[in-house]
């Protein structure tokens, strides 16, 4: 099984704690406020794999 290349140095890294540093900044802090964020790093991760995420809202 092929593994993951990803490294802090990484683009999509950084823009997961550039995103999270923006939210703390705005007073954003509960755990929801990072769903964004992190949808979009795991988009990232899953393209290495030609994955697609699939996303659900829930009511």
């Amino acid at each position: 099984m092929p593994s993951l290349s990803l490294k802090p140095s990484h683009k999509p890294i950084k823009n997961y704690y550039e995103a999270l540093d923006r939210y703390g900044k705005l007073g954003i802090v509960h755990e929801g406020a990072v769903l964004s964020a992190f949808q979009q790093l795991l988009e990232s991760c899953g393209r290495q794999f030609d994955w697609t995420l699939a996303t659900a809202i829930c009511d």
